[in-house]
């Protein structure tokens, strides 16, 4: 959910002054965080599984390993946001005009996946200020989430994780739904 918080307070940020910055629409919003937040979880899991694999650890990593980790997902989640921006966009048109035919969506398809390295590298760098907030803050949630992991407790190790994750991600994304859009904008 982060990658997709990410995406909606960078688009806000993009808004040329004297222009006022607007929250888009609840269709749009769900369809085009939608694949920023698949792949940003992605992502996410294999940073996570990456720190993780083949340890049989018994206490919390270094807050500092999960604030490095934060640091990468930083700066990859904007790329691969934008590299699912062009489908998402098509599957947003989709949705609200129908698609007259397959050679029709074939075109679509394909016309989307030529603007991927254009939207690669767009969202790459305008969108690598607000990658490293995103980054910072999966770097901070990481730390109690490992420590929940790591809790003798086991209904800590067990649900606490998810639990944790599932609050921030909430947070993250109604902040970036519900907040003025003005203030959001500052941020990205």
């Amino acid at each position: 959910m982060l990658g997709a918080s990410s995406f909606l307070v960078n688009r806000l940020s993009r808004i040329d002054r004297p222009d006022m910055p607007e929250h888009m629409s609840a269709e749009a919003t769900v369809f085009l965080s939608g694949g920023a937040a698949i792949v940003c979880g992605i992502l996410a899991a294999l940073i996570v599984l990456w720190l993780t694999s083949g340890d049989e650890r018994r206490s919390a990593r270094n807050p500092l390993v999960w604030l490095a980790a934060g640091f990468g997902f930083g700066v990859l989640s904007p790329a691969i946001t934008g590299a699912t921006l062009p489908m998402s966009i098509m599957l947003f048109e989709w949705w609200r005009v129908s698609v007259a035919s397959a050679g029709e969506a074939l075109m679509n398809v394909l016309s989307s996946l030529m603007f991927v390295p254009n939207s690669v590298f767009q969202q790459g760098v305008f969108g690598l200020f607000t990658g490293f907030l995103a980054g910072a803050l999966w770097g901070i949630g990481a730390i109690p989430i490992d420590l929940a992991a790591n809790s003798r407790n086991r209904a800590i190790s067990t649900w606490g994780p998810w639990a944790i994750a599932a609050a921030l991600g909430a947070a993250f994304y109604g902040v970036s739904v519900l907040a003025p859009a003005e203030w959001l904008a500052q941020w990205g």
